[in-house]
């Protein structure tokens, strides 16, 4: 037997065990992530502080990533069309999904040899998919139930006539049929599925297979090494698919190779043919919707700039230019990070002192970072501590005792709440109503600016009465004693 026939069915015969341990695994009891009941006669404040108890922030983190769909079967099978259309969360840097659902089908059903069952079991699949997955990004996405969905879709529609939106009419109108007709799958697919990984795992791994055996026919005449890795490039989805919570870059590799793939299969060996006019058809399509694509990407990075936003810029001209050398550190510091410096100042200033943050805020320029500062990314800690302990000064005085001097805020946590009843939303509101009008709580520096309603003037300040000009990104605050 050759050597390289051995080492085919080695990888296939790793494929299928490894699938197997999948399959076992998907029969062990999963985590189910049930949607927060809301009581309707629940006060505000009520609501409120059980919806704070009750979150955790791995689901406010990791979920927001994964979808918050009603069933595990909507939510895994969503996944991959999510990455790519940005459903989920937004990216404004480089997106391929015209390609991907323009060439990756076409590549699929593109081949001399191919079949006929096998061409429309491809087509099929794609068309089938697209109609499921079409409805679930849009409930996903506008967050309303798939019964609901045909009425906001309607509303959605008249208000676009109403404005003269052409491009959003058809959009609109070529969604509807799909949403129209989900309203009656879903039921089924929730009671199939609900919250068990018991039942949406071998889903996953049935649906895994078939594309992974229309793919092997599809590559039938192709070389030996392409089949091997287009066959572990699909191992490797499948494990992003079981295991990366919707995380883009867990599966980042995953989108170039797709692209080569639906471009090798679209143009085939001899992408350069001049004797084959469909050939050359194919090859400017090829050319023609990929500069389309980076024209449209290049579009609407610079249309979403705002220069309020450091992670909506084009490029940042004061790093452009410390790194041209035109100018020097400090500058370029104080330009991208306004208003930081005297905050980093008091931090780094006594290196022993403990550090307690809130939030992502990048703890790069704090020194010994490891080791005296506490990280509470999405206020799990605070939670447990603010329901323990209501009084904000006692608190203050409590995190005081245990050797805390400092807060650090990211007062852009609440951007990143994606949850339907917001609950990192009102855990942040908890946190600043801790530290608003707190005898034990001084601020040190932020670059939120507010502009004073009575002298008209803009300043740095965390509070105050008067509109906020910049919301900023961070604050630092200082625990103190309040006989101070």
């Amino acid at each position: 037997m050759p050597a390289d026939t051995r080492h085919i069915r080695s990888l296939i015969s790793l494929k299928w065990i490894l699938l197997l341990m999948l399959w076992v695994s998907s029969c062990l009891p999963g985590t189910g992530y049930a949607s927060l009941a809301q009581n309707a006669a629940d006060s505000v404040a009520t609501a409120e502080q059980r919806i704070r108890v009750t979150a955790t922030g791995q689901r406010e983190d990791v979920q927001r990533f994964l979808g918050f769909e009603q069933n595990n079967l909507e939510r895994y099978l969503s996944l991959p069309y999510d990455m790519v259309l940005d459903v989920n969360v937004e990216y404004f840097f480089v997106k391929l999904s015209i390609l991907l659902l323009l060439f990756l089908p076409l590549a699929m059903v593109r081949g001399k040899e191919n079949p006929a069952w096998l061409d429309i079991a491809s087509g099929g699949m794609f068309l089938l998919a697209l109609w499921l997955l079409i409805p679930m990004a849009y409930c996903s996405h506008e967050e309303v139930s798939p019964v609901k969905a045909p009425q906001r879709l309607q509303e959605q529609l008249t208000t676009a006539r109403e404005e003269g939106r052409s491009f959003d009419v058809v959009a609109l109108q070529l969604r509807r049929p799909a949403v129209n007709t989900y309203q009656y799958i879903h039921p089924t697919l929730s009671s199939l599925s609900g919250n068990r990984d018991w039942v949406a795992y071998p889903f996953m791994i049935l649906a895994f297979i078939l594309a992974s055996t229309l793919v092997r026919r599809r590559m039938h005449h192709s070389a030996r090494h392409e089949i091997i890795i287009v066959q572990m490039m699909m191992l490797y989805g499948l494990f992003w698919w079981f295991f990366s919570a919707g995380i883009p870059w867990y599966g980042i590799l995953l989108l170039p190779m797709l692209l080569i793939f639906s471009f090798r299969g679209v143009l085939g060996d001899q992408p350069w043919n001049t004797s084959n006019r469909l050939q050359w058809g194919m090859l400017a399509a090829v050319i023609g919707f990929s500069l389309f694509s980076v024209i449209s990407n290049g579009s609407l990075r610079f249309a979403n700039y705002s220069p309020q936003q450091q992670t909506k810029l084009p490029f940042l001209l004061p790093v452009v230019e410390y790194q041209s050398g035109a100018k020097m550190e400090q500058y370029a510091f104080d330009r991208v990070y306004m208003g930081y410096r005297p905050g980093l100042n008091e931090l780094n200033k006594n290196d022993v002192e403990l550090v307690y943050r809130v939030g992502t805020f990048i703890p790069f320029f704090i020194r010994k970072n490891d080791q005296r500062m506490l990280s509470d990314n999405f206020l799990d800690k605070f939670q447990g501590m603010y329901q323990r302990m209501p009084d904000k000064a006692l608190l203050a005085e409590s995190l005081q005792t245990y050797g805390f001097s400092y807060l650090v805020i990211n007062l852009k946590l609440p951007e990143v709440d994606q949850t339907p009843e917001k609950s990192l939303t009102a855990k942040f509101n908890a946190f600043m109503d801790f530290v608003t009008d707190n005898p034990n709580i001084e601020v040190v520096t932020t670059d939120r600016i507010i502009r004073d309603a009575q002298t008209g003037q803009a300043r740095f300040a965390l509070f105050g009465d008067g509109a906020i000009v910049n919301p900023g990104s961070m604050a630092v605050l200082k625990l103190v004693s309040g006989n101070e």
